[in-house]
């Protein structure tokens, strides 16, 4: 299934962030990776992360922010959207104006084994790359490895959180999940599917961060038809919670 591009590592860019933006006069050496917006308002209205003005981030759908933690302040919040292109494109962005060195990236996927995942933060520990982003930071391959995994993991069994470490499947194309990829995915050691993780673990191999993702299982891909169970569903609280995981191993690492 290797998707064969031709990468090479020293071959200058063409464009950078440096050359749209100016690095922020104060560095966020971690910065948390979300993609809900009713966890960044709930931490504004809380007062428990601020703006950082002048460091918007502008594309033409819109402004995004990047936000401090009040009591941490070399620990970052940022807003990302679903999907590899756009997010890594972001935290190229965000790493070059912070000088940012670890990125906690969190979110939901689909789970491909609800027997495993159920009631389980899932550590992802090596993705399978079906999109296309991460053939540009990284040579061609099927897999690649999640390193710090095994900080993450180490983490939550410290702090007592329920959690299964196993392979992900991070695919582009949410209307093409297919019952054969599905089924064939699982076989291969696949517990969840989503949208990010092998191409923002290239970047930051590339680029020399240092990557600690996990997801949560919200729909379920497994049985005869699409279960969307708590997908977009989460109480305030609950999405406080996997912030507050986040911001754990933000501490920790």
């Amino acid at each position: 299934m290797v998707l064969e591009r031709s990468f090479v590592p020293d071959s200058e860019e063409i464009l950078l962030p440096g050359m749209i933006y100016k690095p922020y006069e104060t560095p966020l050496r971690t910065v948390i990776v979300t993609f809900s917006d009713e966890t960044v308002k709930a931490l504004r209205d809380a007062r428990a992360i601020q703006p950082l003005w002048g460091l918007e981030i502008r594309i033409v759908s819109g402004t995004f922010l990047v936000y401090r933690v009040k009591d941490h302040p070399d620990i970052g919040v940022f807003q990302t959207i679903p999907g590899a292109a756009g997010t890594v494109a972001f935290l190229e962005e965000v790493a070059y104006r912070c000088k940012t060195e670890n990125f906690v990236l969190y979110g939901s996927c689909g789970a491909l084994d609800e027997n495993l995942t159920a009631g389980k933060v899932v550590v992802p520990t090596k993705a399978l790359r079906d999109e296309g982003t991460s053939y540009h930071y990284q040579s061609s391959a099927d897999w690649i490895d999640i390193p710090r995994s095994m900080d993450v993991a180490r983490i939550f069994a410290e702090i007592g959180v329920p959690f299964v470490e196993g392979y992900t499947w991070t695919t582009d194309a949410i209307y093409r999940e297919t019952k054969e990829e599905a089924a064939r995915h699982k076989a291969e050691g696949c517990l969840v599917a989503e949208m990010e993780i092998a191409a923002v673990q290239a970047m930051c191999a590339f680029r020399g961060y240092h990557f600690f993702p996990f997801v949560y299982s919200a729909d379920s891909l497994t049985g005869d038809v699409w279960e969307p169970r708590i997908l977009g569903n989460l109480s305030v609280d609950e999405r406080l919670h996997y912030f507050a995981l986040a911001l754990e191993i933000a501490l920790r690492i």
